[in-house]
């Protein structure tokens, strides 16, 4: 009798580890397909965040577009961020900075693959031309440590680079429109 409940423990316990191994591999499925519905997902939320981050820098270009207090503010804090009085200081620091956060999160999902290069370069190109400023360089020294360090050291790249400012005094710029071909 004794060999009989041996076997029959034995044979149990191989029939519950052959059903394990069974439910083992059921399981490695169901985490494969819910390993690519979390990297759908994960590339989902990047790609609306991405879209969400986009859409706010349009909406904070247009209403500098449609203030013409606020760009009167942008334009003079370009030209010289000290030489701006108090008030006008926390506006340009604040569009400034609302402007330049965006930019970041930008380049931080160029950085993991959200955002292409080609299209981060559009971006990084608007950067350049704004760095250029005096007065946003002299702005930047105030408020830098707010930002990604990686994100930091892109722009100060970027200064180093700098061509010639767009504007130069309240209303003259750089870049004028070519004269009509004949």
């Amino acid at each position: 009798m004794r060999e009989r409940t041996e076997l029959g423990l034995e044979h149990g316990v191989r029939d519950r580890a052959s059903a394990w191994d069974r439910r083992g591999s059921d399981f490695a499925g169901v985490r494969g397909d819910v390993g690519i519905q979390v990297r759908q997902n994960a590339r989902q939320v990047r790609r609306g965040v991405l879209r969400s981050a986009v859409d706010e820098l349009g909406r904070a270009l247009e209403s500098l577009a449609q203030s013409e207090s606020l760009a009167g503010v942008w334009v003079r804090g370009l030209q010289g961020y000290d030489q701006l009085p108090s008030e006008e200081k926390a506006r340009f620091s604040s569009f400034s900075m609302h402007l330049f956060k965006l930019f970041e999160e930008l380049y931080l999902l160029h950085l993991d693959g959200s955002f292409e290069r080609d299209m981060w370069m559009y971006y990084e190109a608007a950067v350049a031309d704004i760095v250029s400023h005096p007065g946003f360089q002299e702005w930047w020294l105030t408020r830098r440590h707010w930002l990604n360090p990686d994100y930091v050291r892109l722009v100060e790249a970027r200064m180093q680079k700098a061509s010639a400012p767009l504007y130069r005094g309240p209303t003259e710029t750089i870049v004028q429109p070519s004269a009509p071909r004949a």
